[in-house]
Parts: structure tokens; sequence; C-alpha cells
């Protein structure tokens, strides 16, 4: 029931649509500043406090893009048939699930203390992120 009244509520300039744009810009700004409290954890003896906040902006971030990225997917479905801007939306869209996918992953590599791989994982979906949102607003 949720599902069907999101789908017909997603088009240009809708709510799904507003809250879609400012999740994928906040997920950016949390991303960022994950990104900095990493290097400094990275580059430092860092207090369990900041670890723990790491953690915390880390999951954070995880959820708002897989939240931005779903209402994502109800924008494109309830565009599909729309021939302007196709192309960009699904390259935006691809750009996001990849940036999402890196997200869940940076998670998943960090849970089992691969801090090596979590920080390459991190850094592709910060930069990611950084790609879509340029990407869709170029």
């Amino acid at each position: 029931m949720i599902l069907l009244i999101l789908l017909g509520h997603a088009e240009e300039e809708s709510w799904i649509y507003k809250v879609h744009k400012m999740g994928g810009y906040s997920t950016l700004a949390f991303a960022a500043l994950n990104t900095a409290i990493g290097w400094r954890i990275y580059n430092g003896a860092p207090s369990e406090n900041l670890r723990n906040f790491h953690r915390f902006l880390g999951y954070t971030t995880i959820t708002l893009s897989v939240a931005t990225s779903t209402l994502g997917y109800i924008n494109f479905w309830n565009l599909r048939k729309e021939e302007e801007w196709r192309k960009k939306r699904l390259i935006h869209g691809i750009l996001s699930t990849l940036s999402t996918s890196a997200f869940v992953a940076s998670g998943i590599l960090a849970s089992r203390g691969d801090y090596k791989l979590h920080r390459l994982a991190s850094l592709s979906a910060t930069g990611g992120t950084i790609l879509t949102v340029l990407w869709i607003i170029w």
C-alpha cells in the first residue's frame, strides 16, 4: 500500500522528489564529514569517542544513502516514459547505486576489521556521491 502511494506521487517537484534531492545533499555532507573524521582517525591516535562518532556518522550515511537511492528509484520509475533527461537520469541512478553499494560495503568491511579495504570503499563511496551530485547539477 505504501509503495503504491509512493509510486503514485513521484513526479518532478513532488515531495518524494524534494526529499530525494535533499537526501542526496545530506548524504554528501555526512559522507564528507565522516571522511574528514576518518582521516583524523587514520593519521593519529584517536579517542574512543571519536571512533564512536565516526561509526555513528557512517551508519547515518549508509541509511541516508539507501533511503535516498530508494526514493530515486521510485522517481526514475515514474519518469521512465519521459524522454527529456532520460540518459542523464539513468547515469545519475547508476552512479548513485554504485555509491550506495560502496557505503554498504564500507560498513561491512569496517565491522570485519578490514580497515584498509574499508578506507578504499569509503573514499570510493564519497567520491561517487560527489560525482553523482555534480553530474545531476551540471
